[in-house]
């Protein structure tokens, strides 16, 4: 779609989009949208925690490198409680710490 040729042509976005399924993007100058890659934290899958590890230790790199900017965040298997399931936890204690 035209309207998103920006997103398709930003080298940031298809880095970690193929290298674990997340990225950010500007909206503006003072706002980014970071979209996280939930099956890597979540926790019936261990079988990559380095790749969680790596997302979690970007989106860290993102917020200190930005520190005068508002985020907005998504995730298809989000932060905390599933409650839906008697309250199992979603995602491993080690990433939402």
């Amino acid at each position: 779609m035209p309207a998103n040729a920006a997103i398709a042509a930003n080298e940031t976005i298809k880095q970690t989009w193929f290298e674990g399924g997340y990225y950010v993007y500007e909206l503006g100058d003072d706002t980014m949208v970071i979209s996280l890659n939930g099956m890597y934290p979540f926790y019936e899958n261990f079988a990559d925690k380095e790749m969680a590890i790596t997302q979690i230790n970007w989106v860290q790199q993102v917020l200190e490198n930005n520190p005068e900017r508002h985020f907005l965040t998504q995730t298809h298997v989000f932060f905390g409680n599933n409650w839906y399931n008697k309250l199992e936890v979603l995602w491993n204690d080690t990433y939402t710490d």
